[in-house]
């Protein structure tokens, strides 16, 4: 749950700050003198979308793709990456 909530955070942050440079960059932000990027509502809703979902779909596989490992649940990384099948590691 934690993992969850802190990669949406980290999405939420991020199309915070990339939607900020957007207007900045816009014709009407302040540093273009209005020759900018032509943006408008519907990008920013577009982004905010993407990026939101982006910024839950990826924890969700995150936490899949690590499983018990990620949770800390199977004891330390290295003996648990030693164990799983496929996986090279320098104790094996």
């Amino acid at each position: 749950q934690d993992a969850l909530l802190l990669g949406y955070g980290i999405g939420g942050l991020a199309i915070i700050w990339w939607e900020a440079f957007e207007w900045l960059l816009s014709t009407e932000g302040p540093l273009t003198g209005g020759k900018g990027l032509e943006l408008g509502y519907t990008d920013t809703v577009g982004d905010l979308i993407l990026s939101s979902s982006g910024g839950l779909v990826g924890p969700i596989l995150a936490i899949y793709l690590l499983g018990p490992v990620g949770r800390g649940l199977a004891g330390p990384p290295s003996k648990m990456l030693s164990e799983r099948p496929g996986i090279i590691t320098s104790t094996n």
